[in-house]
């Protein structure tokens, strides 16, 4: 059997690739995924030790390791998953590399996500009429079935046949593709910007999908008043992931970036705000505003202007629209500033 180890370090550009890895460099893969949280690595077999394919590990917190491990049986690939120090996650992967399978006895399983295939309508119609069963069709599934966790039909045929059941139901449902729009996700311009490459090319991969055509199919068969279901989940569709995770994730990355592009964009909003301000208290015009609407009217004309169209740059929200409450308020103390300063000078007071 031959071992493949690779390590993804956020520092560098591409993933570092180590065939027939020895005991060193499994414990300095370790070390980098210390340096960093989004740091992982993956320790592949070929063929499977034992039906075991795959170890894959990354750095949780205070020297605890998240590790999940995958073996194949059949076309169900299982996978399971614990959390480790990082002398067992040592071991593991140094019995892993000398033929010995973790024992998994106490780990969480995740799931079963084999190379099922999605069965298109007249398909699965002609593949259960070979299995000697009734197949009709339903509009909508019950809600209050047992769910198998597998995807493998070969499994619920079994089942179904040990049953001595006659009759399958089946019901196909769409994926609803505004899921993956981002569009519909709340998050601000700025990582829009920061991050447009990754947004650009996420749609376009969603896009190459076709939403139309059926993507879920639900089985079910009824036995001594009970209800037995599976699903099966087109793989296109457990590759994508979801617009609002998605986005955390950009969040996530470029969280960093985004506080200091919002730091400078702050600094440029007070020095601008200033600006305005020196330029309201001594517009002839402006001190003739004496309530709120006289105000809103004048702004309105003056941001228009092309000279003073920058300002509006200091009463975007993160979403990039006018905030109008935000200017009225300014606005208004500056005016208040004006009358405040109206006032001193009557009474002789030169306040600066």
């Amino acid at each position: 059997m031959s071992f493949t180890l690779t390590i993804n370090d956020e520092t560098s550009n591409k993933p570092m690739t180590i065939n027939e890895p020895t005991i060193a460099d499994i414990k300095k893969a370790i070390d980098i995924l210390k340096q960093d949280e989004q740091n992982f690595l993956i320790l592949d077999s070929s063929p499977p030790v034992e039906l075991f394919s795959v170890i894959q590990a990354y750095f949780f917190d205070d020297n605890t390791f998240h590790a999940e491990t995958r073996y194949d049986e059949g076309n169900a690939l299982y996978m399971y998953s614990h959390e480790l120090t990082e002398k067992d996650l040592t071991k593991i992967l140094s019995n892993f590399i000398s033929g010995i399978v973790p024992d998994i006895d106490d780990w969480e399983y995740e799931d079963d996500f084999g190379g099922y295939e999605f069965y298109k309508e007249f398909k699965l119609r002609k593949f259960l009429a070979e299995n000697g069963f009734l197949a009709l069709k339903v509009q909508n599934p019950p809600a209050n079935s047992i769910q198998l966790t597998t995807s493998d039909i070969q499994v619920f045929i079994k089942i179904a046949k040990d049953s001595n059941v006659k009759t399958v139901f089946y019901s196909y449902d769409y994926v609803n593709k505004d899921i993956y729009n981002i569009d519909r996700v709340r998050h601000d311009n700025d990582l829009s910007k920061v991050a447009s490459d990754e947004i650009v090319e996420y749609m376009k991969n969603i896009n190459t999908h076709d939403f139309d055509q059926p993507a879920i199919l639900e089985l079910f068969f009824m036995n001594y008043g009970t209800i037995i279901s599976m699903k099966i989940i087109d793989h296109w569709v457990e590759e994508l992931t979801p617009a609002n995770k998605f986005i955390d994730f950009l969040e996530m990355k470029y969280s960093e970036k985004l506080t200091e592009v919002k730091s400078d964009r702050y600094e440029q909003k007070d020095a601008l705000l200033e600006e305005l301000k020196t330029l309201l208290l001594n517009d002839s015009e402006f001190i003739y505003c004496t309530n709120r609407d006289l105000r809103r009217d004048f702004m309105r004309k003056f941001l228009i202007k092309p000279d003073n169209r920058k300002y509006v740059q200091a009463f975007l929200n993160d979403n990039g629209y006018l905030n109008q409450n935000e200017l009225q308020n300014f606005v208004d103390m500056v005016y208040a500033v004006y009358k405040r300063m109206e006032k001193l000078n009557k009474l002789g007071v030169n306040k600066k």
